[in-house]
């Protein structure tokens, strides 16, 4: 089953009797598939490219990543955030809305310095 192709199955179950003149019962049955978390999110763009000057102020949006989940209700809920090896490093530049996927600047930048992050 798949819950992402087909949620809801209905059907009616019939019992009939070996009787001379066969009697039948009938039922309705509706199975609703619940969901697996069985997708991951999926960005929009396999990369992203943007330039910002270095003398751009702090809390400047530099870019929003939007990603999309197949999964229902909490399963399909996208929270954003950085790997942990970014998390961790020192001066790290920037900072994520986990809700929204906006970029912003968290530091003041140099070029002379650092002329690209990936």
């Amino acid at each position: 089953l798949d819950r992402e192709s087909r949620d809801l199955y209905k059907m009616v179950v019939l019992a009939t009797d070996g009787g001379h003149k066969p009697l039948t019962g009938s039922i309705k049955i509706n199975v609703k598939v619940v969901d697996a978390n069985d997708n991951m999110p999926e960005f929009e763009n396999s990369t992203y490219h943007v330039k910002v000057y270095e003398d751009a102020e702090i809390g400047t949006p530099i870019l929003r990543v939007r990603a999309v989940d197949k999964d229902a209700d909490l399963n399909g809920k996208v929270v954003y955030g950085f790997s942990k090896h970014i998390q961790n490093a020192k001066n790290f530049p920037f900072t994520i809305n986990e809700h929204t996927g906006t970029i912003f600047l968290n530091q003041h930048l140099d070029f002379e310095s650092t002329p690209l992050h990936q």
